[in-house]
C-alpha cells in the first residue's frame, strides 16, 4: 500500500514538473515572440518621407516644409493620426516605402513599386520643358537628340521617358538642372510649374536666361503607402485627401511658396 502510494505520489510530481516546464516553455516562446515583433508595428506614428526637391520639400533647421509636406501634415491632421516626417532624395524616398522604413509619401504615379499602397490620387501640376534663352526650344518635336535634365528616377510619360532619341540627364534636383542649364551643359530641364515659379521668385536675376517653358504634359501626385500601414488609416487618409481637393488648401499652399 505504501509502496503504491508513493509510486502515486511520483507520477504527481513528475506531471507537475511537466506542467510547470511547459508553462515556462510557453512563456519563453510568447517572450521571443513579443521581442521580435517589428518595432514599427508597436509605434504609433506613421512615418511621413518627403522628396528633397524644392518648393515640394524644404528643410530649414529641424524644421521640415514644402508643397508635399505642408499638404500630407494636413491630411494626417484632419485624419487623426499622429507621424514624424523627414525629407530625403527621391530614390531613397522610393526605397524606404518599399522596405517599411517609410509608410507614407507623395510622388508621381508608378506601376514599379511594391509592398505599397497607391491611396488616393491628388494634387497635379504641369510639366514644363525650359531650355536657354540661346538656343529655345519651342515644342516637344524638337527635343530629339537633345541633353534633357530630369530628376534621377522620375517617370513623366512612356513617350518621354522611353524615347532613346531624347537624351536625359539624371538630375538629384532643379536647382542642379537649372545651373547646369545656365552652364549650357544641358539643353534643357522637365521642370514642375510650381517648382519654376518658385525658383524665378527666389532668383529674380536670372528670368531673362532662360526661354518660355513648353508643356510636356499635366501630371497628379499620388498619396502612397506601405502596406504595413493597415486598411483603416488607408481610409482615413483617402478621406482627409477627399476633403482638401474639394477645398481651397492647396491655393493657399501655392501662394505661400510663389
Amino acid at each position: 500500500m505504501s509502496c503504491n502510494l508513493l509510486k502515486y505520489g511520483s507520477m504527481n510530481n513528475h506531471s507537475f514538473n511537466i506542467k510547470v516546464s511547459l508553462f515556462f516553455i510557453n512563456l519563453l516562446l510568447l517572450s521571443l515572440m513579443i521581442l521580435s515583433f517589428p518595432l514599427k508595428t508597436l509605434a504609433q506614428d506613421v512615418e511621413v518621407s518627403i522628396i528633397d526637391v524644392e518648393p515640394y520639400g524644404l528643410s530649414v533647421g529641424d524644421r521640415i516644409s514644402g508643397i508635399h509636406a505642408d499638404y500630407l501634415k494636413k491630411v494626417l491632421e484632419i485624419a487623426k493620426i499622429t507621424y514624424s516626417i523627414n525629407i530625403k532624395p527621391y530614390p531613397r524616398v522610393i526605397k524606404d516605402l518599399q522596405d517599411n522604413k517609410a509608410q507614407l509619401s507623395l510622388f508621381f504615379k508608378r506601376s514599379d513599386l511594391i509592398n505599397t499602397v497607391e491611396i488616393d490620387k491628388s494634387i497635379g501640376f504641369f510639366n514644363f520643358i525650359v531650355s536657354h534663352v540661346d538656343s529655345p526650344i519651342t515644342n516637344i518635336s524638337k527635343l530629339v537628340g537633345k541633353h534633357i535634365g530630369v530628376i534621377r528616377d522620375a517617370k513623366y510619360e512612356d513617350s518621354f521617358d522611353k524615347d532613346k532619341s531624347i537624351q536625359k540627364m539624371q538630375l538629384d534636383n532643379y536647382l542642379q538642372g537649372l545651373n547646369l542649364l545656365k552652364l549650357k551643359r544641358v539643353d534643357g530641364l522637365v521642370i514642375s510649374e510650381a517648382a519654376y515659379f518658385f525658383y524665378l521668385q527666389t532668383h529674380t536675376q536670372e528670368k531673362r536666361i532662360f526661354s518660355k517653358p513648353i508643356i510636356l504634359n499635366r501630371k497628379h501626385n499620388y498619396i502612397y503607402s506601405n502596406k504595413s500601414i493597415g486598411i483603416e488609416n488607408i481610409k482615413k487618409i483617402q478621406k482627409a485627401n477627399q476633403f482638401l481637393i474639394k477645398s481651397d488648401f492647396l491655393e493657399s499652399i501655392l501662394i505661400k511658396y510663389k
